[in-house]
């Protein structure tokens, strides 16, 4: 196993480990895009966590569903990591995934987590506090799906009272 499928393996193991299994098990939502952006970018789905199960107490009691992505913190090669290093990081790539709860089980956040990730691969620099412009929009047949920039600049009719994402 190279470098690359070591570390990502490493990665995805320890979410699992802090958050508990995935839901269905061992599944994530596979990102892609035209160009490379994330090898292997995905988003797991976490069920919530009502009693902690792991005897070193590694999982938290979570009363939500968790949507995290799994690719932003991934170097692509030992040589990203030496540059960094060298940089002053303490992180890899990117150095942070992003989540998102809800009360219930729903299908928008791993489409919400894709156009996300989009902007940021795209240039984005998001950091801690800042709000981005998000909702959602009736898609045909009554589907209801996120979008994110202004909804007047994109000539979308929002549904709903969510504007924005805060980071």
């Amino acid at each position: 196993m190279g470098f690359w499928e070591r570390t990502w393996q490493e990665r995805g193991d320890e979410v699992r480990r802090r958050f508990g299994p995935t839901d269905p098990p061992d599944y994530v939502v596979s990102f892609s895009w035209k160009d490379v952006r994330l090898p292997g970018a995905c988003a797991l789905i976490f069920p919530p966590v009502l009693e902690t199960g792991d005897p070193r107490g590694a999982w938290h009691r979570r009363d939500h569903w968790l949507y995290l992505t799994l690719g932003l913190t991934q170097p692509l090669d030992k040589k990203q990591v030496e540059r960094e290093r060298r940089a002053g990081k303490q992180y890899s790539s990117y150095g942070f995934e992003l989540g998102i709860l809800t009360a219930d089980r729903a299908d928008w956040p791993p489409q919400a987590l894709y156009l996300f990730l989009s902007h940021i691969t795209e240039g984005l620099n998001l950091k801690w506090g800042d709000r981005f412009a998000f909702g959602f929009r009736n898609e045909s047949g009554g589907k209801i799906v996120p979008f994110t920039g202004l909804a007047q600049d994109r000539g979308i009719n929002p549904v709903g009272n969510i504007r924005a994402m805060l980071f």
